[in-house]
């Protein structure tokens, strides 16, 4: 009887252990614990092999947020789906101002965010909006999927100019 204490207990151990390791490997994001993959490598695998993670997606929306004389503002978003368990998670939350806008400093930092303020060949120009995100446009947008998924969410903005 002593033996199967014993063995009850070490299995029980064993279990509990186990599950706090798991735990160890979750991010938080927004108060929820989420399983966020290493995005970067991901990007990564995807850019230089065409035989790259395919459990993963990205896609970008984009909103407008307002404007005048020719400037707009819009808020872009990045996303990771992951195939498996069909979750949407945001990567980057970021404002951009596109079109005919006064030139600002750019590489700054913000005061709300860790992420640097910069602008695309084409005069977009990366601001942050005051959220916080696990990734910063800067980091991803030297990414083929996501500078093309950026341009295609941006082309209902570009249209109308």
């Amino acid at each position: 009887m002593k033996n199967l204490k014993k063995i009850v207990f070490i299995i029980f151990c064993l279990i509990f252990v186990s599950c706090s390791v798991e735990n160890n490997n979750l991010d938080t994001l927004n108060g929820n614990q989420v399983q966020l993959p290493n995005v970067i490598k991901i990007l990564e695998s995807k850019q230089y092999n065409s035989k790259g993670n395919f459990d993963f997606y990205f896609t970008a929306e984009s909103d407008f947020v307002g404007g005048s004389g020719g400037c707009y503002t819009v808020n872009v978003r990045v996303y990771i789906h992951d195939i498996s368990n069909g979750m949407k998670t945001l990567i980057v939350n970021e404002n951009v101002k596109v079109g005919d806008c006064p030139k600002e400093k750019s590489n700054t930092k913000s005061l709300n965010s860790e992420c640097e303020s910069f602008s695309l060949k084409n005069g977009d120009s990366f601001f942050s909006n005051g959220t916080q995100s696990p990734y910063c446009m800067s980091q991803l947008i030297k990414y083929d999927i996501i500078y093309n998924n950026y341009i295609e969410s941006m082309s209902k903005f570009r249209d109308k100019n």
